[in-house]
């Protein structure tokens, strides 16, 4: 396809093959994401944390591309500093660059910090972040464990995370961790921006 020989050359040489990526749940130094219909790109480029150099400390930073039929090359639109002091563990950008999220910071942080899922709009405007206890109340966050005493890791969460539009609209679809004792699968609505649950059923594992 063009767009994919495209992207191998307009990205500092990071090639990604095959149909565009919705999101990725391993944070290399650099991380690029593709929208599902390759109309966008969003690259993040790894915070700087040095405590010992003197230097401030620098936040992950996204930077998003659109495509431009005209010229056939992805353009950037933007540069942003994200929540993450390092990286997402998740992230991905919906058709034509509308929303971004992410979800959770850097292990071993996930599910610990104020960073559980983050919502910005393309031009890197924050919408909304949620923490672990603003979607779940203590009685359900019991349910996913027992988490590890004294380990900042709360595994509340699969690792498909994707965009969908329903009848409701659309929306963030969060699978449930198929290893955690409580099922729940989330939709996130991002009209509303409210978390909808939906607790799988034995039956239904």
């Amino acid at each position: 396809m063009i767009k994919a020989r495209i992207l191998s050359t307009v990205l500092l040489g990071c090639i990604v093959t095959g149909t565009a990526l919705a999101y990725v749940t391993m944070p290399a130094r650099l991380m690029i994401v593709g929208s599902s219909d390759g109309s966008a790109l969003l690259r993040i480029d790894h915070g700087v944390q040095s405590p010992n150099s003197g230097a401030p400390p620098q936040p992950a930073h996204a930077t998003v591309f659109r495509f431009d039929p005209a010229s056939k090359v992805y353009r950037t639109t933007g540069t942003f500093a994200l929540r993450n002091p390092i990286a997402p563990m998740t992230a991905m950008i919906s058709d034509g660059a509308e929303f971004i999220v992410t979800c959770d910071d850097y292990k071993p942080m996930i599910g610990c910090t104020p960073n559980v899922v983050v919502v910005y709009r393309g031009s890197g405007e924050i919408v909304k972040a949620w923490s672990l206890e603003d979607i779940f109340s203590p009685a359900e966050i019991m349910r996913f464990g027992p988490f590890a005493m004294n380990v900042p890791l709360r595994p509340w969460r699969g690792d498909d995370v994707r965009f969908v539009t329903d009848s409701k609209g659309p929306a963030v679809w969060i699978p449930n961790g198929r290893t955690l004792p409580w099922l729940v699968d989330l939709r996130l609505d991002l009209i509303s921006l409210t978390f909808e649950k939906y607790p799988v059923r034995e039956m239904d594992k």
